[in-house]
């Protein structure tokens, strides 16, 4: 009789996923591994192996209740989106049953609604635990063979490129994306992406990533003693991080930060967390869709142009999410609700110019010493406009360096048109298309290039040259 029990409790090990040493979880029974070649096909072939069910998740009948999974990525409007879902999610209710799981953002104080069964949040993506996990998989195992649910979180496209790639070595099996990958059998699963021209993502994705922000350093100097950039060790204080003579010494600038995405040797000290996942190859959009392949065999992919006349959100809703066309409906007639704009940009050269200021010792650092956020305040207060004063010095990408960019961006904007936008059935007319697009790409372009968009001030030149400055960082109390 025992050895029955102890057979019988093996056979289920077998069968399922289990923990394993390193609180990873071992292979679903039955999932498929996908090749590498999946990754490597040429541009417009997108060829993937045909789902599988889970054993585990699914082992009830599969339903073909939606799952709608947003996954950005980063830098692509999920803010707005986002905000979008959380104040309509009564009305996509109404007339979809679809049910809105979050993410939920600071227009809601990131506090989950009493009427929304499971919040997704930044620790179910990035540090999922057990427990957590299960209250998810309960609460979408009730969702099946109802109206569905919608997951936003541009934190899906950091979690499945970092399972796909071998940039993080050892990293570790994550709960989060085994158990959507249980759920894929029994959901009838859409992932959608946002495209972004690429020279704007890039732009957008360094002042993200090197603003000073809670949890970096940076955040409380001088008050904890905190540095920007100058010499210091931690991936948040910028200096000379790399080795070598090749190794350049960071100023926070966009010049370096770009010439070193692709060369990190050169500036390890750099911050690029989620946008070190994507190579030079292709776009980051086109880069998450290939990973959701790997990682999700069959799965169905739609990408929405933001590059669009329109609102974004009922564009988006009535092109990209299935089954919606009542919902898209009433958002055209007007019966949705509107959000504020989520995510404005801070005024980081500001924040480089103070740094310097304290660095060269004309902001004190005796207790009690001015706050980073009070110096900004006063110091906008004083000097509204930087750019116009005289002799006003900036630290730009080379001419060159600009216009590989600009290459760039319009070699992956042909190649995501090609593979997930209708295009005109005739050559010559496909042809001019290519052709319109890369005019309003270049005009785009110089434009960012004439309000030096891709440039920083000189900070070091202007707290050399400009007195007026220089004084008034001397008697800031």
């Amino acid at each position: 009789m025992l050895v029955t029990v102890l057979m019988s409790f093996l056979s289920l090990l077998l069968r399922s996923r289990v923990l394993v040493p390193g609180g990873g979880l071992s292979e679903p029974y039955g999932v498929l591994s996908v090749p590498d070649s999946v990754l490597s096909a040429p541009a417009g072939v997108f060829s993937a192996p045909p789902a599988v069910h889970s054993s585990k998740f699914c082992a009830s009948n599969g339903t073909n209740t939606p799952l709608i999974i947003h996954a950005g990525p980063h830098k692509t409007a999920t803010s707005t989106l986002q905000t979008m879902f959380e104040v309509n999610r009564h009305l996509m209710l109404k007339k979809t049953g679809l049910t809105y799981m979050g993410k939920f953002t600071k227009f809601n104080h990131k506090v989950c609604p009493e009427d929304v069964p499971f919040c997704l949040d930044q620790d179910f993506v990035n540090k999922p635990t057990a427990d957590i996990v299960v209250e998810f998989e309960t609460t979408m195992r009730a969702k099946l063979g109802g109206g569905g649910v919608v997951l936003s979180g541009e934190g899906f496209s950091k979690l499945v490129s970092a399972r796909n790639t071998h940039i993080l070595p050892g990293y570790k099996k994550d709960l989060t994306l085994k158990s959507l990958q249980g759920m894929q059998g029994c959901f009838d699963m859409t992932i959608l992406l946002a495209y972004r021209r690429y020279f704007e993502w890039i732009l957008s994705a360094y002042n993200s990533l090197q603003k000073i922000r809670k949890g970096r350093n940076s955040y409380e100097w001088p008050k904890k003693g905190g540095r920007y950039y100058g010499s210091g060790e931690g991936p948040d204080v910028i200096g000379d991080g790399g080795k070598g003579d090749d190794a350049l010494e960071y100023d926070g600038t966009f010049k370096i930060w770009f010439e070193s995405l692709h060369d990190r040797e050169k500036c390890q000290s750099c911050n690029y967390s989620w946008a070190k996942f994507w190579g030079a190859e292709h776009h980051p959009t086109e880069w998450t869709a290939r990973y959701f392949a790997r990682s999700f065999p069959g799965i169905r992919t739609k990408v929405y142009n933001l590059h669009q006349e329109g609102d974004i959100f009922s564009n988006f809703v009535c092109q990209t999410m299935p089954g919606t066309k009542d919902f898209c409906d009433a958002l055209r007639r007007g019966e949705g609700e509107q959000a504020p704009s989520m995510n404005p940009t801070d005024p980081f050269e500001h924040d480089r110019l103070a740094v310097v200021a304290h660095a060269a010792g004309l902001i004190t650092t005796e207790l009690p010493a001015p706050e980073r956020r009070f110096v900004r305040k006063k110091f906008l207060e004083a000097f509204p406009d930087v750019p116009s004063r005289p002799g006003m010095k900036y630290v730009c990408p080379r001419e060159k360096d600009l216009e590989k960019l600009f290459a760039t961006s319009i070699k992956y904007e042909k190649r995501v048109y090609q593979k997930y936008f209708s295009l005109p059935k005739g050559e010559k007319e496909t042809s001019m298309l290519f052709k319109r697009l890369e005019l309003e790409q270049r005009n785009s372009f110089d434009e960012y290039k004439r309000q030096k968009k891709f440039c920083n001030w000189d900070v070091d030149y202007i707290i050399e040259h400009d007195l007026e400055i220089r004084n008034w960082f001397k008697e800031l109390k």
